[in-house]
């Protein structure tokens, strides 16, 4: 009778456990590298470090990373921000121009796919000026509905920190490039408000 060897079957048949094993941990590592540098780019504004740079121009930067895009924005009286998405997330430093009515119209009638529209998106809003926060650098538009339902304060953080904000004043007409970064539904006698950041004044 032939005698079966089983310590070298038993070494044959750990040889796919381990390849198995050596490949998850591999996984695991990209999947906590790549957790990593989004944490320190989204929450901590520096980074990232596992991603390789392929644009550094006007003072914009792009980097690709394991799966990832980065997007540093920060053009010369211009688009500012960093967005993170997948390879294909575009490069866009010309701000997408809409009105005040428009954006009211949109979100009145739908609120929830307005705001996915236009989340991160860098727009230059035309409209009314209602208020001017020249120490707190912010200027809010308002579009005004007769019947209430449209109603909305759109509000932006002004980049322009130096810049004298007092000769704009309630009524005038204006325009601003900023990102849209967040929203507050209508509440009570409160309209709904879209808030925007690092925005510019477009003459």
């Amino acid at each position: 009778m032939k005698k079966i060897n089983y310590s070298i079957k038993n070494e044959q048949d750990k040889k796919p456990h381990k390849i198995l094993n050596i490949v998850l941990i591999v996984i695991a590592a990209i999947a906590l590298i790549v957790s990593v540098d989004l944490f320190c780019v989204s929450k901590l504004k520096v980074g990232p470090f596992f991603a390789i740079r392929t644009y550094n121009k006007n003072g914009s930067k792009q980097y690709y990373g394991l799966g990832y895009k980065v997007i540093k924005y920060n053009e010369k009286e211009g688009r500012k921000g960093t967005v993170v998405g997948f390879w294909t997330l575009p490069f866009i430093t010309e701000a997408t121009e809409i009105s005040t009515l428009d954006l009211a119209l949109s979100y009145g009638n739908d609120a929830v796919k307005t705001y996915k529209r236009y989340y991160q998106q860098y727009l230059k809003v035309t409209g009314t000026i209602d208020t001017v926060d020249n120490q707190g650098k912010i200027i809010t538009l308002k579009y005004d509905d007769p019947d209430g339902k449209y109603t909305m304060n759109i509000i932006f953080h002004m980049n322009e920190t130096d810049k004298d904000l007092s000769m704009y004043t309630n009524g005038d007409t204006i325009s601003i490039a900023a990102v849209l970064t967040s929203y507050k539904n209508k509440m009570g006698e409160q309209p709904a408000e879209l808030i925007f950041s690092n925005g510019f004044i477009k003459e």
